[in-house]
């Protein structure tokens, strides 16, 4: 750095003394920000029940460490059925509460999701249902006239339903085929 001094219309009487310094200044600093620490993932210890009845709703609890600094449940964990977001119905830092629509028979996968990562996942089995028999609760006919009533079956998960009747009096019969009592 170059220092030119200019003094005009001044007598000197005596001698000036300059004292010229130069420093580097100071880099520039980064404006401080807070880095949010992502938490662990909870921990899904176990889920109960692990079977439950096809063609029902059902309430699923997901249960976490009881007693730990790490691994709690949080608001905003997402419980996961086949990878499939189901909402919470009862939260606790130890316990997860979901209720389930009915669903088919077979394996589903249930996990709790934070941030992207998951747990571990665990197995829930849902069971054979039943089928549903739709068919009158009550029957009359006077006597020398035909009786007729059609009986329809669903079965939830598709199963094929034969239907059958046992015990028929004298003169009925059962069309299988047509699932129709004559």
């Amino acid at each position: 750095m170059l220092l030119k001094l200019l003094l005009r219309g001044c007598v000197l009487t005596s001698w000036l003394v300059l004292a010229v310094g130069c420093e580097q200044a100071p880099p520039p600093t980064a404006p401080e920000r807070e880095i949010a620490i992502p938490k662990p993932v909870p921990v899904l210890e176990s889920i109960f029940p692990v079977q439950i009845p096809g063609n029902q709703a059902s309430t699923l609890r997901l249960m976490g460490p009881s007693n730990a600094d790490d691994g709690l449940f949080e608001i905003g964990d997402v419980v996961l059925v086949n990878g499939q977001p189901v909402e919470v119905a009862h939260f606790s830092p130890s316990e997860l509460v979901v209720e389930l629509s009915p669903l088919p028979k077979g394996t589903y996968w249930v996990a709790v999701e934070r941030n992207g990562n998951s747990t571990e996942k665990r197995a829930l089995q849902v069971l054979n249902s039943l089928p549903e028999i739709i068919a009158p609760d009550f029957l009359r006919v006077a006597e020398n006239n035909v009786l007729e009533a059609a009986i329809a079956v669903n079965d939830f998960d598709g199963d094929p339903v034969r239907v059958f009747v046992k015990g028929l009096p004298p003169g009925a019969r059962w069309d299988e085929a047509n699932r129709t009592l004559r």
